[in-house]
Formats: structure tokens, sequence, C-alpha cells
């Protein structure tokens, strides 16, 4: 990923004034030229606009109006041409593709504590049973005790003893 410079970095470095800088700016996206941007629409400068924008300054130094200085610069630097069409799409693409990254990253995690938590849920619903089962097992035993205890003969039945 690029470094990437804000306006009052691009204008100290060019040892310019901010306003200065955004008029420039301006002429250059009217002529097709494309910065990267920020929230809030803001510039965000990268080592090639700023070598543009030298360029732009040495041309107009040379005392040419502003509009024909840009048109000349763009012009005349090849790589500013590839950088209007491919640089910002393909950073934007790079972006894009960090995000879903990340995106998968998370789900991944969460994948995970949802497959961790249904295994504990499932053991513990696995011990309840089995101590349920044990439960009703002693209960069955103690009537069926219970039940051998209080079996009367037939004569006691009969006689009621």
């Amino acid at each position: 990923m690029q470094q990437a410079y804000w306006n009052y970095e691009v204008a100290e470095k060019l040892e310019i004034g901010r306003s200065t800088l955004r008029r420039w700016c301006f002429e250059m996206e009217k002529q097709g030229y494309v910065f990267l941007k920020g929230e809030q629409e803001s510039r965000a400068f990268t080592e090639q606009d700023v070598i543009v924008l030298k360029m732009v300054k040495q041309h107009q130094s040379r005392g040419k109006r502003l509009e024909i200085t840009i048109k000349e610069v763009l012009q005349e630097h090849a790589q500013a041409a590839q950088h209007i069409v491919s640089t910002p799409r393909s950073l934007e693409i790079d972006n894009q593709q960090e995000r879903e990254q990340f995106k998968q990253n998370i789900l991944n995690e969460i994948k995970q504590d949802l497959l961790a938590t249904e295994n504990r849920i499932m053991e513990r619903l696995d011990q309840r049973d089995h101590q349920l089962m044990q439960v009703l097992r002693e209960v069955q035993e103690s009537k069926r005790l219970l039940a051998a205890t209080q079996k009367k003969s037939f004569w006691q039945r009969l006689f009621g003893k």
C-alpha cells in the first residue's frame, strides 16, 4: 500500500499555499486526473501525485496559463496517464479485498465460537440425560425393592394379618 499525504503536507513539500494546491488539483481533475479521496471527499496524495504536482510547479514558473501547463504536464508524463486509469481502481480493489478478508476472518472466528458453544451444550445435554437415566433406574430399583418387601403371602392377604 502506498503512503498518502494530505493537503497541508503536500503544500509544505512544494512550498506553495494550500489554496494554490486546491486550485491546481481542481484544474487537474477537470482535465481527467483522479486523486484518491478520503472520507468527506478530501484528497489524499500519493508519491506519484506529488511528482506530477512538482512538474506543474516547474512548468508554472515559466509563466504559462494554468490550464495549458497542466495539460502539457499530463501529456508529458506518461506514467501519469497510467495513474489516471489504473491506480485508483487498483487501490480501491486492494481495499475491498482487505475488507473482504477481514470480514471473512471475523466470520470464521464467529463460526468457531458457535461450534464450540454448540459442543459445550451438547456435552451438557448428554451429561444431563445420563444423570436422568441413572436417577430413573435408581427409582425403579427402589420401587421394586419396596414392592418386594411389602408383598404379603396368600394366607396373610386372606386373613388380613
